[in-house]
């Protein structure tokens, strides 16, 4: 039986990638894929994390990672670095808020989502998977599944780590 690993972004999506090279019964989707083209009865597993860790996760992912950008060098100078100024600028329709959130290039299979995929909601992918793992206990729950699915071992390693927790 094959199953379909579908990689929500800001999940831990790129850790599962690299515990599963090898094993041929699960594949890899990632966060362009729309679910809605699996067959209808295909096993799916996705990792589950709170939406506002996922939210909080995007914007210092993008802080950290793409300040040369022109859009996020904008925030930086403008002092809106947290997820709360994100959260306040994404109400209040904040012009460099919106230029750095909404989506000007990425798709989800055919579909163009408002927001960058990085910042929509798990549910943009899937509702619930067969198989859901918790955030939080990636690294000791997704081999416990490998190991129930097909007695095969893997290990989970941290990648893409963000620098510190920040409250929404």
């Amino acid at each position: 039986m094959t199953y379909h690993f579908i990689h929500v972004p800001r999940t831990g999506g790129t850790s599962i990638r690299q515990a599963i090279r090898g094993l041929d019964w699960i594949k890899y989707h990632g966060p362009g894929f729309d679910p809605r083209r699996l067959p209808p009865h295909a096993k799916t597993i996705m990792v589950r994390r709170p939406e506002a860790g996922r939210f909080a996760s995007a914007v210092r992912w993008a802080i950290q990672r793409y300040s040369h950008e022109p859009q996020v060098a904008a925030l930086i100078e403008a002092g809106i670095t947290t997820p709360r100024q994100f959260r306040d600028g994404i109400r209040e329709k904040d012009p460099l808020v919106l230029a750095e959130v909404l989506n000007h290039s990425h798709y989800v299979g055919r579909r163009f989502p408002v927001f960058k995929i990085t910042y929509m909601p798990t549910s943009y992918w899937l509702e619930s998977a067969d198989y859901e793992i918790p955030f939080e206990d990636i690294r000791t729950e997704f081999p416990k599944l490998v190991y129930k699915l097909t007695r095969q071992y893997t290990r989970v390693r941290q990648t893409n780590r963000t620098d510190r927790d920040y409250v929404v």
